[in-house]
């Protein structure tokens, strides 16, 4: 992913995605201040992408910096009282606080509501610490996703 994402990058250095991909490449090769700022680049291309700010936030909150983390959540909240937020999005803060029971209410209601990527959690590295947790295993079933 490294790889890739750079030689994106290279090949168009506005690609926000691409910035958002070197950014988690970078984070868990423990890289976390150059990951940081990668994502942070993301967020610079596209402000008002949820799913950045969201992604941001979960990596906020797996570095310990959960105040930041927080703030990114209060930013979807504030979104979401004006415009359309994924529910999915709520989600990946939520793992980075390590509130699982409050990242599965949100896992929940993307499912209801048939949003997000609800059809990758089961390989998503963003979800991976839900992977254990029983509502998400149920989830799985009920998906007909389960192994």
């Amino acid at each position: 992913a490294l790889t890739a994402s750079r030689s994106l990058l290279d090949a168009d250095p506005g690609h926000e995605r691409g910035h958002m991909t070197l950014g988690w490449s970078l984070f868990f090769l423990g890289r976390r201040d150059e990951a940081l700022a990668a994502m942070r680049e993301a967020m610079r291309i596209a402000p008002d992408k949820s799913q950045w700010i969201a992604q941001y936030g979960e990596a906020l909150g797996l570095d310990g910096q959960e105040d930041e983390a927080r703030a990114q959540l209060a930013r979807l909240e504030a979104m979401a009282r004006v415009r359309y937020v994924s529910p999915y999005h709520f989600v990946y803060v939520h793992v980075g606080l390590g509130a699982l029971d409050l990242a599965m209410d949100a896992l929940e209601r993307a499912y209801e509501v048939r949003s997000g990527s609800i059809h990758s959690i089961g390989t998503s590295f963003l979800l991976e610490p839900l992977f254990g947790h029983p509502r998400f295993v149920a989830l799985l079933r009920q998906m007909n996703l389960h192994a």
